[in-house]
């Protein structure tokens, strides 16, 4: 998960200079947050390497906002930080944004990356730290924080699946009932005309018979034999 990004403050910079101070204008403020946060040893070296490669790197003359830039792609993202970091960025890291123009005593977007401004902020976190030891029980990393409501989101979908599971079965038993019902109907409507065909059929063949004329037999002739 992005912390901050350069880009998401591209348009605080008003003034028209060059694209490189553009850049370094806008992402500033997490520069100064980042080298504080590296050199206080909370990177993540599986990332970023062991604390002395990173103590090496600022030391060359590659300061925060250009180590977010060449490094990071100027992007903070939580991977970036090892475990204790993410819980005191958890902790300290909007509310240091929120004051930072009360950090540094003027308006962000408008200096460069400085020194003045670099130990200001780090005076501020050093005491935010010391701040967050006090609390650090009861604060979750990041990590957790997203675990936690990815885990949310996952138990409503289940729920969700589940809902829309049941009334599909329910919808599916009403149509196969009312399927079965329809049937139903059509093999009585059926047996009713057959019943009713055969009842015609039969006293229309009982009419014909009673209609039927019995052909007349003449009597036989008898021949009267006369004697003589």
């Amino acid at each position: 998960m992005a912390i901050d990004r350069i880009d998401w403050h591209w348009d605080g910079v008003t003034d028209a200079v060059s694209d490189d101070e553009h850049w370094e204008r806008a992402g500033a403020h997490i520069g100064y947050y980042i080298e504080w946060a590296f050199r206080k040893g909370f990177a993540n070296p599986e990332i970023h390497g062991s604390s002395d490669e990173i103590e090496e790197i600022f030391d060359s003359g590659v300061n925060g906002v250009q180590f977010l830039i060449d490094y990071c792609d100027t992007k903070f993202w939580d991977d970036d930080l090892n475990e204790e970091g993410q819980r005191f960025t958890s902790f300290a890291y909007d509310k240091y944004v929120n004051d930072f123009e009360k950090i540094v005593g003027h308006k962000p977007y408008t200096n460069r990356y400085n020194q003045e401004d670099l130990e200001a902020v780090s005076k501020y976190l050093d005491e935010l730290y010391e701040e967050y030891l006090k609390n650090a029980p009861q604060v979750q990393t990041l990590v957790q924080k997203n675990n936690v409501n990815t885990t949310t989101v996952n138990v409503e979908k289940k729920d969700e699946i589940n809902k829309s599971s049941t009334n599909k079965a329910i919808k599916n038993n009403d149509k196969a009932k009312l399927v079965i019902l329809i049937i139903s109907v059509i093999a009585i409507i059926t047996f009713l005309l057959i019943v009713v065909f055969g009842a015609i059929l039969s006293s229309s063949d009982h009419d014909k018979k009673d209609n039927k004329k019995v052909p007349v037999v003449d009597p036989p002739k008898i021949n009267v034999v006369k004697f003589k």
